[in-house]
């Protein structure tokens, strides 16, 4: 029986003293050894895959094969949904649209001046990250 919040895997070892993970009892959260799980870049999480084995996933807005993971640049690949005269930024794993000096919005929904008969800018923010 498995409880909820945990996976079940059992472990299996050869004469060897090679460890095969198949079937136990061990939370799900810490289901990838952290000898294993240190070998995934800072911008990726160690996962199991649908056959058992440890990988490193880059994290969303990263790209690589997880143990190198390099940015995505959102605004060079056209990925970002800035307005047209907003400014995108690239940041680490996302992207910012920054709307004109002397007008304000979050640069994907709004940019404009306070005198602006249009929709007022959400939250009254100039600078908006863009979180994925």
């Amino acid at each position: 029986r498995v409880n909820a919040g945990f996976s079940s895997v059992k472990i299996e070892t050869e004469p060897t003293t090679k460890a095969v993970v198949t079937e136990a009892n061990i939370p799900i959260a810490t289901v990838c050894s952290s000898r294993f799980a240190s070998t995934c870049s800072k911008n990726a999480e160690c996962l199991i895959n649908n056959v058992g084995k440890e990988e490193c996933q880059c994290y969303s807005g990263f790209i690589g094969n997880g143990t190198i993971c390099d940015d995505i640049n959102e605004c060079t690949m056209r990925m970002s949904k800035c307005l047209e005269n907003a400014t995108c930024v690239n940041t680490q794993g996302s992207f910012m649209c920054l709307c004109p000096k002397g007008q304000t919005g979050d640069g994907i929904n709004y940019c404009g001046t306070a005198a602006s008969t249009e929709t007022e800018p959400i939250n009254g923010l100039q600078v908006n990250f863009h979180v994925k």
